[in-house]
């Protein structure tokens, strides 16, 4: 395995763990990192005169971050396609049943199906960007 595909693998098994390090956050834990951001966006919007709840704006980020963060996770597994591509791609694609599976034990987390399909959606869309960003780069 040359250089370049082991960072690669190396960010993605990374970015692995970061996912399973917000899994393992307990509710007041991912409250807080979540709230941090809906009061920051929800200054903005204020400031511009943009009447926006801070419930719909929790909903929009905690939902965002799930999509986002397999959106990169989909990016980092393209970039691995070569290298064992089924496996990683399923793998990748259990990965988001395992995480709510394991909120469901967190306290103050609970898993919820909505979320392993935000998270799918998120990955097949940042794996498919990454399959049509390499092929256009050759």
């Amino acid at each position: 395995m040359n250089m370049r595909r082991r960072i690669a693998f190396i960010l993605y098994l990374a970015w692995i763990l970061l996912i399973l390090g917000f899994t393992l956050q307990n509710g007041e834990a991912s409250a807080t990192t979540s709230k941090w951001y809906v009061e920051a966006l929800h200054g903005l919007f204020m400031k511009i005169d943009l009447q926006v709840s801070l419930e719909l704006l929790t909903t929009i980020i905690r939902k965002g971050a799930h999509f986002s963060e397999y959106a990169v996770l989909g990016g980092l597994s393209s970039m691995n396609a070569r290298m064992n591509q089924n496996r990683l791609f399923y793998l990748s694609a259990l990965l988001p049943f395992l995480d709510e599976t394991i909120q469901t034990q967190i306290d103050g987390r609970a898993g919820r199906f909505s979320d392993v399909l935000i998270d799918l959606s998120g990955y097949l869309l940042g794996y498919l960007i990454g399959r049509m960003t390499r092929k256009n780069a050759r």
